[in-house]
């Protein structure tokens, strides 16, 4: 019941449209139509180096701070904030955060990953297991709980 009236919100919201489409009138709303607007949006798989190209130096410089940090992870930062020098600032303070009060979390995240894919294919259990607060949220994630929201 929870889907049905989300999707109905949804629809009626206008949030299936794409950025670059015009939001439809109050009339369309009230009608609960569903625009499709799927042509004019671009596949992240393009979207993504041209938005790495606009960015490239100040991702060039954050890249001196972080070098472990893939482009991706630094493109995050550079659209984050509006000139370099507070993109450079924010990636300095989670540096500082990751190597001191969230260094534990960080540790076990990292380890949870690598114990994810040790098959060669990934296993959700040990970052689940893993995760703050496990022992307390896990028992309220059953599989039947994951069906009926999933």
């Amino acid at each position: 019941m929870r889907r049905v009236l989300a999707l109905a919100v949804l629809r009626c919201s206008g949030a299936f449209l794409a950025p670059s489409v015009r939001a439809p009138s109050v009339r369309a709303r009230s009608r609960c139509q569903l625009n499709a607007a799927a042509t004019a949006v671009i596949p992240p798989a393009k979207d993504v180096p041209k938005l790495i190209e606009k960015q490239r130096t100040t991702i060039d410089a954050l890249k001196e701070l972080a070098p472990e940090f893939s482009e991706v992870a630094l493109l995050r930062f550079a659209l984050a904030f509006p000139t370099q020098s507070e993109a450079s600032k924010a990636l300095k303070d989670t540096l500082a955060w990751r190597s001191g009060a969230g260094s534990e979390i960080v540790a076990a995240a990292g380890a949870a990953y690598k114990e994810a894919f040790a098959t060669g294919k990934w296993n959700n259990d040990p970052v689940r297991e893993g995760a703050p607060h496990a022992k307390t949220i896990n028992q309220y994630i059953t599989e039947k709980k994951r069906v009926a929201e999933s």
